[in-house]
């Protein structure tokens, strides 16, 4: 009996041997060579025919383009969903890396990158909702997810650049510090794309998304004016300065100079003795505080029996029922800034920005739910 193509010759000399087994004998070999067929996954036509757009504009309204109207890009985001669509990042930077001629490389992610000193006080519900939000982000656009925390010196440049590169890390985004530091040195940036969501990252020429600070404080002064409140204290704290680029003094000084507020100076918190000598020498009519130093200011102000009659606005207000404060939108931030590096990692953009830019976010007024 003559062998077919691709017909192994065991096969051959079973059907030889023993015509009448040769159809079972086939039959089972080619079970067990079948392979299980995988789901197929969905593509941008799939969502494009789904939500009725053509398939470019299915690609404007899923990236949230303003030229697509409002209605056609929830109708395609809502598309994209019902069918799970994830876009392919790597589809995007290949392309583009494509275009430029440059070499292609692995599968990316992005690494959430945190410090372990920065325990108690950063680790706030501001900190946890823009990180959430950063993550599910960074899995709705395809990319995987690294959580990095690392503490100082705990190993040199170049092993934290090597150990980053294994894991496929494209892209680092900084998460939130109060304290500033210098992080010229912790690795190797020109290996990355790199988007900061806070100021004190300090000596990279990178490009940030953070809180509008000077928008947020003034919007607060505006709000304690309207009720009549004309001396208005800001307490603050040593390195609260370089965290919000200075914006807390700006915004108060310029109230101030208006002459829309009474030339209250700003204190720094660092012991009892000062805030409380601050408030007998001030008198303060309304204080304006952050979420971290509410609870030590309260209750140093409750000894002096000043709380019932000094009202506190926090300017980073989350979740303090009792308190109205300005909401400063960490969800969005994290978006914008996961939206925003991966853009870069897909542009092949490494390295320091010629240009460094920051995306500020304004937030609103929180009225108490007391």
């Amino acid at each position: 009996m003559p062998l077919r193509p691709n017909q192994r010759l065991s096969d051959h000399w079973l059907m030889a041997s023993n015509p009448g087994k040769r159809k079972k004998t086939l039959a089972v070999r080619r079970t067990a060579n079948r392979e299980t067929p995988q789901a197929k996954r969905a593509t941008l036509s799939d969502v494009a025919a789904l939500a009725g757009v053509a398939r470019a504009t299915a690609s404007y309204a899923l990236r949230g383009d303003p030229k697509i109207p409002v209605q056609t890009r929830k109708r395609v985001q809502l598309a994209a969903k019902q069918i799970a669509y994830t876009p392919d990042p790597e589809i995007a930077r290949l392309m583009h890396l494509l275009r430029k001629g440059r070499p292609m490389s692995k599968r990316s992610s992005i690494a959430l990158l945190s410090f372990e000193d920065e325990k108690a006080p950063v680790r706030n519900r501001y900190y946890h909702m823009l990180a959430s939000s950063a993550e599910m982000r960074c899995k709705e656009t395809g990319y995987s997810i690294e959580a990095i925390m690392i503490s100082p010196n705990q190993m040199p440049a170049r092993r934290l650049t090597t150990v980053l590169r294994s894991r496929g890390v494209q892209g680092i985004l900084i998460l939130p510090m109060i304290s500033s530091r210098d992080c010229s040195t912790l690795l190797d940036w020109s290996q990355f794309s790199v988007v900061a969501a806070t100021y004190t990252a300090k000596n990279l020429g990178i490009n940030r998304v953070v809180p509008h600070h000077l928008h947020n404080v003034y919007l607060a002064l505006n709000e304690l004016e309207k009720r009549g409140f004309k001396r208005i204290g800001l307490i603050t704290e040593a390195g609260d300065h370089e965290r919000v680029s200075y914006a807390y003094w700006a915004a108060l000084a310029l109230h101030q100079q208006e002459g829309r507020s009474a030339p209250i100076p700003t204190i720094e918190f660092d012991r009892p003795e000062a805030l409380i000598s601050w408030c007998q020498s001030y008198e303060p009519d309304a204080i304006m505080v952050t979420e971290e130093h509410l609870r030590i200011c309260i209750e140093l102000l409750m000894k002096r029996e000043r709380l019932p009659s000094t009202p506190f606005v926090i300017l980073n207000h989350m979740n303090r029922q009792r308190f109205e404060g300005i909401y400063p939108y960490p969800e969005i931030i994290g978006k914008i800034a996961a939206d925003l590096l991966a853009t870069q990692i897909q542009r092949g953009e490494r390295n320091f920005a010629d240009r460094p830019n920051v995306t500020m976010v304004e937030g609103s007024w929180i009225g108490s739910k007391a």
